[in-house]
């Protein structure tokens, strides 16, 4: 006969109500064992699933191996078929809890709940691969969960909540100091102890988790520090680049619109160069027809000088030689207008290529206007980057502080 000790402390009325198994062990199909307060026996003879029962809760409780509850492995632990049934797939225990209320208000387990129960399943996958899995009141859940649970009202599957065959025995051949263990154990004092130590372990860990934000924080001090003097540094540089920026853009400016004033001035100049070749030309045009006219009226001279030799020679002499001044002084003239029809040309020449390197002078200063306003447009996008980093750091700088606010 094994007993099982159902009420984990009668002050304060939590107890195991029910036990409810499926296909666990020995039993096939659903098996319900209920315990009523204070002690319950489950008898019958060997091989009857006496201890398959306390096998059943700590199943669920979690044992720390198979072999804890005389298995090889989980699978030993499913429903076998024994001589007349088929094996079964999957095994479940479920342990029923009482939680009532306490005088004082609270309840043992920390759940503001009459009936608390928690269930374990395994199934075997088509593959024969073992899956575990663990429910609370019919949620899904873990053992760490479990654990946490039953170890608030002092109830911890490793202690001695259950009294396995042999633990008395084993428990009167202790020494003193193992007894005393043991005793604390029980008490929960080990467990107070485990738990300073957690909380040891975790100051620790946030000392060092402070160290590290401070660290990170100096560091981000400094950083921020650097970008505020690189940001001072960025700022005057791009105040010097605006100004230097506006002034090479006044400059080709004012550039643009001397080239622009000496173009129109050279435009001027051609067009009256253009209209004085015109009037040289035609007094050129004029010449000629005179010189042509003149070596007509010397011909006829001639023609007259030859029909009249001899009569009034001396007078028609004076009148060659006369006639032959006037030729040579339109001869003159019309060299004269010639070689200032050409110097006209060289000047209207001059003026045409002063007038494309004027146009090509201002399409360059265009062009460096052009490049200054996107250098300028450059140097701004510059400026807000630099502010949206400064910000981001800034960010980070507070967004650490409130770290360490949070961990004090």
């Amino acid at each position: 006969m094994t007993r099982l000790r159902s009420n984990l402390d009668r002050r304060d009325g939590m107890y195991l109500k029910e036990l409810v198994m499926v296909d666990f062990k020995s039993f096939k199909g659903e098996v319900r064992i209920p315990f009523g307060r204070g002690f319950t026996a489950i008898t019958g003879p060997n091989g009857s699933g006496k201890s398959n029962s306390g096998d059943a809760i700590q199943f669920v409780l979690g044992p720390k191996s198979a072999k804890t509850l005389r298995a090889q492995n989980s699978k030993d632990l499913i429903f076998n078929g024994g001589k007349n049934s088929r094996p079964a797939k999957a095994c479940a225990v479920t342990l029923v809890f009482a939680n009532p209320a306490m005088e004082d208000g609270r309840r043992r387990l920390p759940l503001d709940l009459d009936e608390i129960t928690m269930a374990k399943r395994v199934r075997l996958t088509p593959a024969g691969n073992v899956v575990t899995q663990y429910e609370l009141n019919g949620e899904e859940s873990s053992l760490k969960a479990f654990h946490r649970l039953l170890g608030a009202a002092n109830a911890r599957p490793d202690g001695y909540n259950i009294v396995l065959q042999g633990d008395v025995t084993s428990l009167s051949k202790m020494s003193s100091g193992e007894r005393r263990k043991v005793l604390d154990d029980v008490a929960g004092v080990t467990s107070y102890d485990e738990e300073i130590r957690k909380a040891d372990r975790q100051r620790k860990q946030v000392e060092e988790y402070l160290e590290r934000i401070a660290m990170i924080e100096q560091e981000q001090q400094r950083h921020l520090a650097e970008l505020s003097a690189e940001k001072k540094d960025a700022e005057k540089a791009l105040k010097i680049r605006e100004d230097l920026l506006i002034a090479r853009a006044r400059l080709w400016r004012a550039r643009l619109a001397g080239q622009e004033g000496a173009i129109e001035h050279q435009r001027r100049e051609v067009d009256r160069n253009i209209e004085e070749a015109s009037a040289l030309e035609a007094e050129v045009g004029e010449a000629a027809k005179h010189l042509i006219q003149l070596d007509d009226a010397i011909a006829e001279l001639v023609k007259q000088i030859q029909d009249k030799l001899g009569g009034g020679g001396e007078a028609l002499q004076q009148e060659i030689q006369r006639l032959n001044v006037a030729i040579e002084t339109a001869a003159d003239r019309l060299s004269d207008m010639a070689e200032r029809d050409e110097a006209y040309a060289d000047t209207r020449t001059r003026l045409e290529g002063d007038l494309e390197e004027a146009s090509s002078a201002a399409a360059v200063a265009a062009t460096e206007v052009e490049g200054a306003e996107a250098a300028r447009a450059e140097a701004e996008q510059a400026h807000a980057e630099a502010v949206k980093e400064e910000n981001e750091v800034r960010e980070a700088l507070e967004g650490s502080n409130s770290d360490v606010a949070g961990l004090a």
